[in-house]
């Protein structure tokens, strides 16, 4: 799952759906990305497609990049599952008591992520946590 290759990360999703199709048993990781991909049936396409190598870049970034944010729902999975930054893991519980839908609540959470990850690229020291958990905190 850890490549700097995007081909390689994108077949990853790929076979892990194909798993998934033949329902073959799963690894915790591939369980992890295959519930995300449940949660987005708008790429089931996308994914089939790579097995098939009909789709090109052009045809992925036409939209918003499924694979970007799929991964940004990784990313903030296992934030939540290590508590780190500190205190994320009281903050989705607190979104999630309130509003009672994960994926609603992953998404305004990452929506923070892909903010604080964005100020990162344009500051030398990287994301902000304080900032980030800043965003997080006002969601609750």
């Amino acid at each position: 799952m850890y490549s700097q290759d995007r081909n390689q990360l994108r077949m990853q999703y790929y076979r892990i759906w194909e798993k998934y199709q033949n329902g073959q048993v799963l690894e915790p990781l591939e369980k992890l990305l295959l519930d995300i991909m449940l949660m987005h049936p708008e790429y089931h396409q996308v994914i089939e497609a790579l097995g098939l190598e009909q789709q090109s870049d052009a045809d992925i970034e036409e939209q918003h990049n499924p694979f970007l944010h799929m991964g940004l729902h990784i990313a903030l999975i296992e934030q939540i599952q290590t508590n780190r930054p500190d205190g994320i893991a009281s903050v989705y519980s607190k979104l999630l008591n309130r509003h009672q839908d994960e994926h609603m609540v992953q998404h305004l959470m990452i929506d923070c992520l892909a903010e604080a990850l964005w100020q990162g690229q344009h500051n030398p020291a990287g994301p902000d946590e304080v900032q980030y958990l800043e965003c997080l905190e006002k969601l609750s």
